[in-house]
């Protein structure tokens, strides 16, 4: 890795079984001892990366990158969107969803990739999937929608803030956090900015 590599997403399925993904399409695989870089096929910046076993990981980014590791090769998917993607859930082979700029939200069945209503024309930032039928997505201005396994639902926040990280481990124990929009830090200059 070089210091000037910048890393966006982080995934791993035990201590000797990790991925990160960033800018200029790159990934790098830990195997407990070292870090080694993985050709992505890609140039565009990957900003998530997620799975549910050693064969079925996801990788996810700008210009509707989508990257799917076998646990052998690592193979670009059909997205039909150049959209930027933002994030990665995986509950199973037949249910992977990814979220991103204007509301996106695509749904791979197993078979191909479907586009969803999400209700919202919010960037979605996040995406949580606790199981098939428990499956939350958060973003900009206080966006929380939420997938029952059949539609997507408009939840309420109370906030305005972008929404930036979740957690959660069954439907009703679901934790979200953000920032207000209008107190932005510049990590360039490390002062903080209005508007």
């Amino acid at each position: 890795m070089d210091a000037n590599d910048w890393f966006s997403g982080i995934w791993g399925f035990n201590e000797k079984y990790l991925f990160i993904v960033g800018s200029l399409g790159k990934v790098f695989y830990y195997n407990g001892e070292k870090w080694n870089e993985q050709n992505s096929g890609t140039t565009s910046w990957l900003f998530a990366i997620r799975g549910n076993s050693k064969d079925n990981i996801y990788a996810v980014g700008d210009y509707g990158t989508i990257l799917h590791y076998d646990g052998s090769k690592r193979k670009k998917c059909p997205s039909n969107t150049n959209k930027r993607l933002m994030s990665v859930c995986v509950t199973d082979t037949k249910n992977v969803f990814v979220v991103g700029a204007d509301g996106l939200i695509l749904r791979y069945d197993g078979t191909k990739w479907i586009r969803q209503i999400s209700g919202t024309n919010n960037w979605l930032r996040r995406i949580l999937g606790i199981d098939n039928n428990n499956i939350f997505a958060i973003g900009d201005y206080g966006t929380i929608v939420y997938y029952d396994g059949i539609k997507w639902n408009k939840q309420k926040s109370g906030t305005n803030y972008f929404l930036l990280g979740i957690w959660g481990d069954k439907r009703d124990n679901v934790y979200v956090v953000g920032c207000d929009q209008d107190d932005r830090y510049d990590r360039f200059s490390g002062i903080p900015s209005k508007g």
